[in-house]
């Protein structure tokens, strides 16, 4: 027998039991791009749960049937296909209000024609259908004989609603099609991401002004920045990967229109921060509000390290390193002793309120290859040459 609860209690209680860990209000995915047997086998358990619960009582029915849909995620065309006549069936209410997001994995497509190209007709008629869709997610191949055509995904493009509020694109489009898009949802976008290749031949370009979105992350690709006008709401920036060039893209992603209100700024493992042409000082020169910095670093000697004397910055709070130092360490004390050399540099007078800095995937002695840790260093006298270390 359920439990008496008010209904919106035992919302709260399914919602957070049926959750799949993944937040999809900031455009991230389980693994993000990585896609594991681990994470899919997870991924399928979280929907047997939910499954599951709307069938313990009729209360559970109401209120989890919900969350069934909330998060829908398509990998072929077949389930495309159920879901639009599943959609269709149902009328204007139920199943077509509750869909907040839609992820479609075409990844591993394959067929002739590609069947990537039939889900995306497919999803063209389920977007028409969802009424209150506030994230859409697209994976496509970039290239090869899977992606024969990107005539039926700017199709699609063209039906994704106005008022979307997250989209992340991880396919290959004209800018043509990409820019009307943006123009489109320019006013609603909260969390863009765009990791596909923008084949752009145009002459001209109409910046575009982001008015409400608070997270930008992009590929190496720098044709997705011609588009992209004022963003003066813009906290969170992500840069996943770049090529030789990739001081350039920072200049001119972080220009004054865009880093007024910018805190935090991440930087993807296709990003291995060293000594790259004084890689931090222009953006620590731009943003003046900044508070964290998250990057993965060459494996090396402290003379590689990014912090050279001659940076600073007033209100920089954390430092999170992926891969700093040595591959493997004797003990806490040793990691202790090479890490703090990295970070001679940073002291109270220059950077008055970074205390910790965060590294991550450390190995210790005899420990698996996968058998990683992660240390906090926190700084207790003027610089972190005595940094107190722990495990976290």
């Amino acid at each position: 027998m359920t439990p008496t609860l008010p209904p919106e209690l035992w919302r709260g209680i399914l919602q957070f039991a049926t959750s799949d860990g993944v937040d999809y209000n900031l455009g991230r995915m389980r693994g993000d791009s990585l896609k594991t047997r681990k994470t899919q086998s997870e991924m399928i358990m979280h929907m047997k749960t939910k499954v599951d619960i709307t069938r313990v009582s009729r209360l559970f029915n109401q209120i989890g049937a919900e969350f069934l849909y909330e998060h829908v995620r398509i990998e072929d065309a077949n389930r495309a296909v159920k879901l639009f006549e599943r959609l269709s069936a149902a009328g204007p209410n139920g199943p077509r209000q509750w869909i907040k997001v839609i992820v479609v994995d075409n990844v591993e497509s394959r067929g002739d024609p590609p069947e990537s190209d039939i889900a995306a007709a497919t999803i063209t008629g389920i977007l028409r259908l969802c009424a209150d869709l506030r994230g859409f997610f697209w994976f496509h191949p970039m290239s090869g004989a899977h992606f024969k055509s990107r005539k039926s995904s700017e199709e699609m493009m063209t039906h994704i609603p106005r008022n979307i509020q997250i989209f992340r694109w991880s396919a290959d489009v004209e800018c043509p099609t990409f820019a009307a898009f943006l123009h489109k949802a320019s006013t609603s976008l909260r969390v863009l991401v765009i990791m596909g290749y923008i084949d752009c031949h145009c002459t001209a370009h109409s910046p575009i002004t982001f008015p409400s979105l608070t997270h930008l992350a992009l590929g190496k690709t720098t044709n997705a920045l011609n588009s992209l006008g004022p963003m003066p709401s813009l906290t969170e920036f992500t840069l996943r990967a770049c090529d030789y060039n990739g001081d350039n893209i920072l200049a001119r992603v972080l220009t004054p229109e865009r880093t007024k209100a910018l805190r935090v700024v991440r930087f993807g493992y296709g990003v291995r921060v060293h000594v790259m042409n004084n890689f931090f000082a222009p953006m620590l020169v731009a943003c003046p509000i900044l508070q964290e910095i998250h990057y993965y670093s060459y494996l090396g000697h402290p003379s590689s390290t990014p912090w050279t004397s001659d940076l600073s910055h007033p209100t920089l709070q954390h430092l999170s390193v992926i891969a700093m130092g040595k591959t493997r360490y004797r003990d806490l004390q040793n990691a202790r002793s090479e890490l703090c050399l990295h970070l001679l540099n940073i002291s109270a007078s220059r950077f008055p309120s970074l205390d910790t800095v965060t590294v991550d995937r450390v190995l210790f002695g005899s420990a698996e290859s996968t058998d990683f840790t992660r240390l906090m260093l926190r700084r207790v006298t003027d610089d972190f040459s005595s940094a107190e270390i722990s495990i976290i």
